[in-house]
């Protein structure tokens, strides 16, 4: 958001710099990003002064020049050949003085030199409109007003002064601040609370109107909860035209081109009050009636820029007797938009619901600056105010004469919210104690009203404009903000006592397990846990946000995901189909509860096709194996495994959830569109952390005596799992039984027969005290066999 400087000093008398109000500003929350300096003419019309024509004779070396003795209120007399044919003596004229740089509206820049022109000295030049930026004329120099002293600088006659811009990276909860007055005051609120002068904010000049029914137009609102305020006037006898130079310049500072004086103004008030304005042309007005209401889906509406817009079911409109005039809070109609020959108008100024607006920006893709100004949240009471301060400038600039009552529709008030602040829990949170009389300086400032007041705490009634302060701890934010967080002052002594329990890192661990997973191959992705809802199925509860930064993004996420998905495709439409990507990240339930989870997602091939292999298919068991790989290396070495016909795999542990995987199904692919098989691991990184922080490491010594190894191959039923065996024997067989692998799959209806298969599985056997005899193993070996035999009805392999 751009501040002017200058413009900021209408509204407050000061002595701070640029630099030092751009500190001031950053210190109160409102971060300066950037400062600029800005000039409405390049170059500034530096060295261009009035000069009087006293005296002219014709070139005696060529027809067309003249030779003209020129008045700047110097000591003498300028000598300045011309070639303008409309050079007349006792005409006030721009004169360019030597060496002064001059910058045309098209060509280079030079720099005026005395030098003799067809053997006759000339001191200067005489300019045209077009030669000093001022405009494209070139029939001849610049007449100036006859009134005008000679020597005096060309930039007090244009009021041209250089000013200085602050880029403000404003966050979205300080609508009020999208204003220059909204930060006047707060540059005044932290002022006053240093102490020493005191700082008020000027009163705006204004019109002051009666409220009443005797107006030309009749309002009538059918929607109040999409528009709960609706005020305007009308104007008569008003002409369009250009704007004064001093409104062009303010506005070209900040960005905004300047179109009509009209236009210009109710710009001019938005970017000065916060409140945006829209001026319809009366003769638009069928009916002399004014209807806030919203159309039937799939009318056309024909807007401003000359396209027709085919509406929705929810975007409010303003309309006149007949058909739709405006999208409301949004952007005008051609049909009822100020022209070049209008000479009436009604001048509108609502308060609109922010979500309905924002529905309305989002689905046309008009991001204008009234509509980011409703949707952040605009001031109900700031209507009538900017109905009056745009009255007094369109009289001022354009002859504008009121005509009637200002109309205003505000059936259902909307009221302050009150705040109970107490001044033990504002030192609680600031750390030190604040004097009151401070305290309620900068209450004061920000307009905050004292309802009741007692030696404990303050009864407090905020401003509508503030519509994110309605809680204790935003109003100690804003004394804090103001009263400077630099003004803390920190203790010279820190008082702990010391705890010598050790310290469980969750942050260590995740790096840990991050680590692990991009030795796997693995990339981190973060997305951002504001979603769609769309996203999910209908019955899914979500947290909803109340001033959601667009009308898509309106709620917190319940899973990772969606915008990991968005991650793939778009990686896969840049030709980037294997992929390998985990996340950890917050997600939110309709209880505000919030979880950690860790999730990965793995998709395409194992491996890239190359000579050697054409590329296996990542399957679910892949992303399995890196799941239990992962637990393995935490510590977490036992737990439930179930598989569900190897579509879902369910890891538990003490009927806690470990992990889920899975392959997404269409359903869980709402929010992209990808054609290859995604597989996802979910995990309960809250339950996992507690396990790990639960587990007690031990150290035993590495043995010294050798390993030995058995395989056997055994026959079973199809249904019966690798995962099953594993745990059984780990749980029935001997201590020396180290690790049981799976090396080999075999399946043959003729030779072991229908839903049987063969498992080829190698054993370790290991015992830390001595050396295994024949005997023992043979033994070790035998109630394995019988475990399978009894357990899994196995044959053994010969």
């Amino acid at each position: 958001m751009k501040i002017s400087y200058n413009w900021l000093s209408k509204y407050l008398d000061h002595d701070q710099s640029p630099e030092k109000l751009g500190e001031i500003l950053t210190n109160t929350g409102l971060e300066v990003e950037s400062i600029t300096s800005f000039c409405p003419l390049k170059g500034g019309l530096e060295g261009l002064v009035v000069g009087l024509v006293t005296e002219k004779e014709k070139h005696p070396n060529a027809d067309k020049l003249s030779v003209c003795q020129v008045d700047v209120a110097g000591s003498s007399t300028l000598q300045i050949v011309c070639g303008a044919p409309n050079v007349a003596v006792g005409q006030k004229v721009v004169v360019a003085l030597v060496d002064t740089t001059i910058y045309p509206i098209d060509g280079e820049a030079f720099t005026i030199k005395k030098s003799k022109i067809r053997g006759e000295l000339s001191e200067g030049m005489l300019c045209a409109e077009d030669e000093i930026g001022l405009g494209y004329g070139h029939d001849g120099i610049l007449i100036l007003d006859e009134k005008l002293k000679p020597g005096t600088a060309l930039a007090e006659v244009f009021e041209i002064k250089e000013d200085f811009i602050f880029e403000i990276g404003l966050t979205p909860n300080r609508s009020d601040a999208m204003s220059h007055l909204g930060v006047a005051r707060d540059i005044a609120a932290a002022l006053n609370a240093t102490g020493g002068e005191s700082y008020n904010l000027k009163e705006i000049p204004k019109l002051s109107i009666a409220t009443g029914s005797k107006s030309p137009i009749k309002i009538s609102i059918e929607d109040t909860e999409a528009c709960p305020r609706y005020s305007g006037i009308v104007l008569k006898n008003l002409k369009v035209d250009s704007s004064p130079a001093w409104l062009q310049n303010e506005l070209i500072s900040i960005g905004i081109r300047p179109i009509n004086n009209v236009v210009d103004v109710t710009n001019y008030v938005l970017k000065e009050l916060g409140q945006a304005l829209h001026a319809f042309d009366l003769r638009a007005i069928e009916g002399q009636e004014i209807q806030v209401k919203k159309l039937k889906e799939g009318t056309k509406f024909l807007s401003l820029d000359g396209i027709e817009r085919t509406l929705s079911g929810n975007d409010l409109m303003i309309c006149n007797k007949s058909e739709a005039m405006c999208m409301a809070g949004v952007f005008g109609g051609l049909k009822s938009g100020v022209k070049n020959d209008t000479t009436s108008i009604f001048l509108e100024s609502a308060y609109f619901n922010s979500t309905t607006i924002r529905k309305t920006s989002t689905y046309h893709s008009l991001r204008t600056d009234a509509a980011q100004r409703y949707e952040k949240g605009a001031d109900p009471d700031s209507c009538i105010l900017a109905l009056e301060r745009a009255c007094f400038l369109l009289q001022e600039i354009a002859g504008a004469k009121v005509e009637g009552d200002l109309v205003d529709s505000y059936p259902n008030k909307i009221n302050n919210a009150e705040i109970l602040l107490r001044y033990s829990r504002l030192e609680q949170v600031a750390g030190a104690g604040i004097e009151l009389s401070i305290i309620k300086q900068i209450l004061k400032d920000l307009d905050f009203k004292i309802l009741q007041e007692n030696k404990e705490s303050l009864l407090l009634s905020a401003p509508l404009y503030r519509a994110d302060v309605f809680r204790e701890i935003d109003v100690i934010e804003e004394i804090l903000r103001i009263y400077g967080f630099n003004n803390i002052r920190i203790p010279q002594q820190v008082k702990s006592t010391l705890s010598f329990q050790s310290t469980f890192d969750k942050h260590a661990l995740k790096e840990k397990l991050a680590h692990i997973l991009n030795g796997f191959g693995f990339n981190e992705i973060m997305t951002n846990s504001i979603t769609q809802s769309n996203y999910y199925e209908e019955e899914t509860v979500l947290v909803r946000l109340q001033n959601s930064m667009t009308a898509e993004l309106d709620s917190l996420r319940a899973s990772l995901i969606p915008e990991a998905l968005q991650v793939i495709e778009f990686n896969i439409n840049r030709k980037k189909s294997n992929l390998k990507l985990f996340e950890f990240g917050n997600i939110y339930n309709e209880k505000f509860e919030q979880k950690e989870q860790l999730a990965l997602f793995y998709t395409g091939k194992v491996v890239e096709t190359n000579w050697a292999s054409k590329g296996e298919k990542v399957g679910i068991f892949h992303l399995k194996g890196i799941v239990e790989a992962l637990l393995s290396n935490l510590g977490i070495g036992t737990y439930d495994l179930s598989i569900i016909n190897d579509r879902e795999i369910y890891l538990d542990k003490k009927n806690l959830e470990l992990a889920k995987i899975w392959e997404l199904d269409a359903e869980d692919m709402k929010s992209a569109t990808i054609e290859q098989s995604v597989f996802c691991a979910r995990l309960n990184w809250d339950v996992i952390a507690g396990l790990v922080q639960k587990r007690k490491q031990r150290f035993k010594e590495l043995s010294k005596f050798p390993e030995v190894s058995r395989d056997l191959a055994v026959i079973l039923d199809e249904s019966i799992s690798f995962e099953a065996i594993q745990q059984k024997l780990k749980a029935n067989a001997s201590k020396q039984l180290k690790s049981i692998d799976l090396f080999d799959i075999f399946r043959s209806e003729e030779k072991i027969g229908r839903n049987k298969k063969s498992y080829a599985l190698n054993f370790k056997l290991q015992d830390s005290s001595k050396t295994l005899t024949e005997n023992e193993i043979e033994k070790a070996i035998n109630k394995i066999i019988k475990s399978l035999e009894q357990d899994f009805d196995a044959v053994i392999r010969k």
